[in-house]
């Protein structure tokens, strides 16, 4: 008897799922007996529907998350971008024939694979759009004969990944154009999270009427209309006997503009294809209903880098790109009721200078803030009574610099809602790279009005689009006027800022001045690294931050001065700041607080520049003032008071400090400590100026390492503990209430050496050796996006195991042999140290040695080691080069080959 199939669209509508479902399920071998014939899945006619395997699973594929689909969806783009343009050699093309593949299999996809269209027909249909008019029918097809084999891949991505094909397109065009860099846009490219859209436009299905019409002046690859048209067409497809009619209807709702003409192409037939989702729901799509639709995204006919910044919106002429059609940008926003956008991020710095004059002739209360200028123009091209729904950076809530922006915004509308993210909201940007709030605006002034806050600064991203999700938990309620009617209108809540802050008189811009830094106007031509311009005395140490560091730390750079800063005088766009001080700066600090702030002591004849700035101490010691600006109370405060992920001083200025506190004696002594024993490893490592020829009195290289690490670990041991003394004295000071003490552990965590974790990982050793580089330096500062950073191995083990860091040196000293993997990482920088020594790094100037010579120099300078120069002979054919490369960030100053040292710079 011969068994009879249906097709996957079939046995959905039998089912009443997807048919995205049954295929996944036909992928997860949960439909018995289903096949695939070609590209096309088919099941037994009497199959029975399998219970619903989210819930109550059976089988061992694991549910894939936002992130791995993303990750998976990265990692496609870069291996696919890779084999096209390795072939054309041309980014450009590469990236929009990649696109036109992608979006060639989504439709295949969602056709069901039932139609008798053949793909490269289907090729040839989607590039037409996407490719430059140049490429004739001819050329398009030859992309399909060298490119088609990529489809398969393609299609395994979106079995594995069904649930997260929604716009994939926009996300994919995101990933390749960091790729083939040809738009000059890549920087501001960051597309919108569903879980951002979803909270800025859930209340459309309650508003929107026959006459609502929804712009996105910055779309992108068309997330937010795609968001909408799904939400438009739930709402309004049963309403219609027809849902092509429905689809054409919405569409003519829909309006979106877009800078880069072939992100402008990505979004239209990213609608398109979302269109096509929503009407196989319904019944089957062919190519015949791909040509229905021509959704109304637009761009500019002659772009002049303004866009939806034009001055003259009557002037400015756009073309829609699925035909063609032209009109003024001004018939585009004039009928716009509704506006939801991401506008790009970016602030003066490496903005264009075309850019940064038209906004302040035209934008002048943006100062400059591309994201700000969008706020004003969406506001003032509204419709009154129109709402407005914008992802943004928070600095415009903050900043005293935007006070009048906030003047504006506030006065003439009203603000429904912000949920204010902080840093870390969207998964691409690992790096933290602004503070994001989401707003809602409505374009009519309301008195006494209410706005419906979040704050959801200090959580990870999976918990900001969870509380997103069910708002209503943990929505405060505040006057309009109220949460703007502080000092210079700034946004604040009592709630997120510590009481402290309001009530003690005394602030750190009383006893200490942080300055701004110079900005040099070419950094990458006037700051090096130290062993680029050994001996040469124009160049002189500069702090320039970086990562993380308390105490001291990060001086590996020098700046190109001269004689009064001649060469930075001399550049265009810099700014000589605060040098008057520099004989009378103590203290430099990072400017990028993600981690914390951290400061450092100003070391003799050191320099400060703009991301390095100088902090002048006018009251208490120095050492005393790096007590507290290093403690976990400052962070804390500052991290209530400041909005921006990058430290300005006024906001380190407005931290309270209690009266008398820099005066303690105990916060001169004990800062002392914490300096001279990070300052101890600083010796070293040879990639900081604190580096020292190394004294070994030791027979035995295995002896001396195992000493120097232990010794280390104890260091850091007593660092910690100093550190936790001057917690204890800090807090007594401030006199923190219950809450406020649980806000700020909660806020920042607790001092590592109250950490009493026992359980200790099976594999220490490995866990503590990885965690390491080179250099023998912790690769990351942070455990997690929500600590404050970690000053050394000791502590960032502690913190990422939750175990005593007691405890880890009690096992280290107790248990040497247990920690070979540790052992063989500081053998490599006492050897690479002992290597440079012999050499005369940063003593003698040899542009060449030959081993021999080496070996006597050795015999010489360490005769307690004369049995281990086997070892270290053999450790310099082996590893040095790879070791002091990495030591000296990739610009290594010497060179060994065929038993010859070179000095390469």
């Amino acid at each position: 008897m011969n068994m009879g199939y249906i097709s996957a669209q079939q046995a959905a509508t039998k089912w009443g799922i997807s048919k995205r479902r049954v295929q996944v399920l036909c992928t997860e071998n949960r439909i018995k007996n289903a096949t695939r014939i070609g590209n096309m899945w088919v099941v037994p006619e009497d199959a029975l529907k399998p219970a619903d395997g989210r819930v109550q699973t059976h089988h061992t594929v694991e549910s894939p998350t936002a992130r791995a689909a993303r990750t998976a969806l990265k990692k496609l783009t870069v291996n696919a971008y890779q084999e096209i343009n390795g072939k054309l050699n041309n980014p450009s093309t590469s990236k929009m024939v990649f696109v036109s593949l992608l979006a060639t299999t989504i439709f295949c996809d969602i056709q069901n694979d039932e139609s008798s269209n053949e793909k490269d027909d289907v090729f040839l249909m989607i590039s037409s759009e996407l490719l430059e008019i140049e490429f004739k029918e001819s050329s398009r097809r030859s992309f399909w004969e060298m490119f088609s084999s990529l489809v398969s891949d393609f299609e395994k991505y979106i079995y594995r990944y069904a649930d997260y094909v929604d716009d994939i397109l926009s996300w994919a065009y995101q990933y390749v154009n960091k790729l083939s860099l040809d738009s000059g846009l890549e920087s501001t490219q960051f597309f919108t999270e569903e879980y951002m859209i979803e909270y800025l436009t859930k209340g459309i299905p309650r508003t929107t009427t026959a006459s609502s019409v929804y712009l996105d002046p910055a779309c992108g690859g068309g997330n937010f209309l795609s968001h909408i048209l799904n939400q438009l067409f739930v709402l309004r497809y049963r309403e219609l006997d027809n849902p092509i009619a429905c689809i054409e209807n919405i569409f003519n709702a829909l309006y979106g503009y877009e800078l880069d003409p072939n992100l402008a192409a990505v979004a239209s037939v990213n609608l398109k294809l979302k269109a096509l989702m929503l009407l196989a729901k319904v019944q089957q799509v062919s190519t015949v209903d791909w040509r229905l639709f021509c959704p109304n995204i637009f761009t500019s006919v002659e772009p002049n880098g303004f866009g939806f910044l034009e001055a003259d919106f009557s002037t400015h002429r756009i073309r829609r790109v699925a035909d063609g059609k032209r009109e003024n940008l001004e018939s585009m926003t004039a009928v716009a009721t509704e506006i939801y956008t991401n506008p790009p991020f970016q602030t003066v710095k490496g903005m264009a200078s075309s850019m940064k004059e038209h906004l302040k002739k035209h934008f002048p209360n943006a100062k400059c803030d591309l994201c700000n200028a969008f706020i004003l123009q969406c506001i003032d091209k509204i419709q009154t009574g129109g709402t407005i729904g914008l992802v943004t950076q928070s600095s415009w809530m903050y900043l005293d610099s935007f006070e009048n922006l906030r003047r504006e915004l506030i006065t003439n509308n009203t603000i429904e809602s912000i949920a204010d993210l902080g840093s870390g909201a969207f998964y691409d940007l690992s790096g933290e790279k602004a503070n994001v709030a989401l707003v809602r605006v409505t374009k009519t002034p309301y008195a006494n009005a209410c706005v419906k806050v979040l704050t959801l600064r200090d959580i990870p991203l999976k918990e900001k689009a969870a509380v997103l999700g069910k708002a209503s938990d943990s929505v405060l309620l505040m006057q309009q006027t109220q949460l703007f009617g502080g000092e210079h209108m700034a946004f604040s809540l009592s709630q997120t800022t510590p009481n402290t802050v309001h009530a003690m008189p005394g602030k750190y811009g009383d006893y200490g001045i942080p300055m701004q830094g110079t900005s040099t106007g070419d950094a990458a031509r006037l700051i090096g690294y130290y062993w680029e311009h050994l001996n040469d005395p124009e160049w002189v140490p500069v702090s320039k931050g970086g990562s993380y560091s308390r105490w001291c730390g990060l001086n590996s750079y020098v700046l190109k001065w001269g004689a009064d800063g001649e060469y930075i005088r001399a550049t265009k766009g810099s700014a000589l700041r605060n040098t008057k001080y520099f004989d009378r700066t103590s203290l430099v600090y990072s400017d990028t607080g993600t981690s914390g702030f951290n400061a450092r002591l100003l070391e003799e004849g050191q320099l400060f520049v703009a991301s390095g700035p100088g902090i002048r101490d006018v009251q208490g010691s120095p050492y005393s003032h790096l007590s507290l600006l290093n403690s976990r109370v400052f962070s804390y405060y500052l991290r209530a008071l400041s909005p921006k992920l990058t430290v300005a001083a006024g906001y380190i200025s407005r931290v309270p400090v209690p009266a008398g506190l820099l005066d303690r004696i105990e916060l001169n002594s004990l800062g002392r400590e914490c300096y001279d024993r990070k300052r101890e490893q600083l010796k070293v490592r040879p990639n900081n100026l604190e580096w020292q020829v190394p004294v070994i009195e030791f027979a035995s290289l295995d002896a001396f390492v195992w000493q120097l690490f232990l010794k280390e670990m104890q260091d850091e041991l007593v660092k910690l503990s100093c550190e936790k003394k001057l917690d204890d004295i800090i807090l007594e000071a401030y006199a923190l209430d219950k809450a406020e003490l649980s806000k700020l552990n909660e806020t920042v965590g607790v001092p590592a050496i109250d950490i009493t974790g026992t359980s200790i990982a099976n594999k220490l050793d490995k866990v503590m050796a990885q965690a390491l580089d080179a250099n023998c330096q912790i690769v990351r500062t942070r455990v997690n996006k929500q600590s404050l950073g970690c000053d050394g191995l000791l502590e960032f083990i502690a913190r990422k195991e939750q175990v005593s860091p007691e405890l880890i040196v009690e096992l280290i000293s107790s248990s040497p042999e247990t920690f070979e993997e540790c052992k063989a990482k500081y053998k490599n920088l006492v050897l690479h140290n002992i290597v440079l020594a012999i050499l005369g790094f940063r003593v003698e100037t040899h542009d060449e040695m030959q081993m021999l010579q080496l070996c006597q120099k050795f015999y010489e300078m360490y005769p307690g080691l004369k049995n281990e120069w086997d070892t270290v002979e053999e450790w310099i054919a082996m590893q040095f080069n790879s070791i002091h490369t990495q030591t000296f960030s990739n610009r290594p100053y010497y060179h060994y080959e065929g038993g010859m040292f070179t000095r390469k710079i």
